[in-house]
């Protein structure tokens, strides 16, 4: 039980750290295209909000 519990454990934050890179390109695209984007909105989202 412990075995799964730590897979699912390093599964989940394999993930979270795919979908924050994959949402820091995003900014980081839509900056670049002149986008405003609030630091104080990018605060408050999450890879997980969704």
């Amino acid at each position: 039980m412990m075995a799964i519990s730590g897979a699912h454990a390093l599964l989940t934050n394999i993930v979270l750290a795919w979908n924050t890179s994959r949402m820091d390109g995003v900014v980081s695209r839509l900056r670049a295209s002149g986008l405003p984007m609030e630091d104080d909105w990018l605060r408050r989202i999450g890879p997980a909000h969704f």
